[in-house]
């Protein structure tokens, strides 16, 4: 996030001019080039104090999509959408033969750590299963959250489906980008591990919302006229309703609690997952704890809002 003073220059650039016509409406944002990497959400209202800014996201619901024709995409496949189960979710996959989950481990092997052991995602994954009934639940933790289960088409079924893991950029070769699921199995051998963008868009997804909680999620290559061309794409090109991604590395302990404040929102007072969001991060913005924007802002929601 830049300052606050380069923020609030940025969004009296972009909204002064028509600050008058905002009101509370939902603001849609299809943004090119560099404005693609930045947060609205967090953007200081333009009408609001210099000495104490408030985020647009106080008096407005904030969509993205990564270009216009993609909504149309999501809306020509809403007639094929009948999921019958609940959620399926992602979490704390194994990325190296020195983890304590394999029983045949070499504690003194020269292995290359390449990522880190995400524990949070676990923590964060309990948090979310616990609002869910336990027949409505596909739970894939350890070895089982690999490449081949994130790509079945047994995900079709699930209203909801989240990803808790590393998420990695190529900005220059997006097909190289995506989600790391686990890279060995139960006996140590190495496998095909990352849920790619070209993987995305040959899933079969009936999801209200597919949830990317992981490290810059949300971008990828700027292609002239569709955007970015990354994971969200490829998810609503797949037949997710919606996408949240995330804009820069992001914080376990901020995540976990936002992801938690965002399903309930949604399960327990029925708001749509658009206006979830909203609420999460509002919540969190007023708490004095988790209120800089680096915890609750990275993450953005995309996709169809009704």
């Amino acid at each position: 996030m830049p300052d606050r003073q380069s923020s609030q220059q940025l969004s009296q650039i972009l909204l002064g001019q028509v600050v008058s016509q905002l009101g509370k409406k939902r603001l849609l944002i299809v943004a090119d080039g560099i404005l693609q990497y930045i947060p609205f959400n967090a953007l200081p209202h333009p009408n609001s104090p210099a000495d104490k800014p408030e985020p647009l996201l106080l008096k407005h619901e904030i969509v993205g999509l990564p270009s216009v024709s993609t909504l149309a995409v999501i809306r020509n496949k809403q007639n094929f959408r009948n999921p019958s189960k609940s959620l399926a979710i992602f979490a704390d996959p194994v990325f190296s033969r020195n983890d304590e989950r394999l029983k045949s481990r070499i504690t003194n092997s020269n292995d290359e750590e390449l990522y880190e052991r995400l524990t949070g995602t676990r923590q964060e994954a309990d948090e979310i299963l616990s609002l869910f009934p336990n027949s409505q639940k596909l739970i894939k933790f350890d070895f089982a959250a690999n490449r081949l289960a994130a790509i079945s088409p047994e995900l079709s079924q699930y209203r909801f489906v989240h990803f808790a893991s590393h998420g990695i950029l190529d900005s220059q070769r997006p097909e190289r980008s995506g989600m790391v699921m686990s890279v060995v199995n139960e006996v140590g051998d190495v496998q095909r591990s990352l849920l790619s963008i070209p993987d995305t868009f040959n899933l079969k997804l009936s999801a209200d919302l597919v949830i990317l909680s992981g490290c810059r999620t949300g971008l990828g290559k700027t292609v002239k006229g569709e955007g970015l061309v990354g994971l969200t794409g490829g998810l609503m090109y797949a037949g997710s309703k919606s996408v949240v991604s995330s804009l820069w590395n992001v914080a376990d302990d901020g995540t976990a609690l936002l992801m938690s404040k965002l399903y309930s929102a949604m399960l327990q007072k029925g708001i749509k997952p658009s206006s979830a969001l909203r609420q999460a991060q509002l919540e969190m913005w007023r708490d004095p704890q988790w209120n800089a924007p680096y915890y609750w802002s990275a993450f953005v929601f995309q996709g169809e809002w009704n």
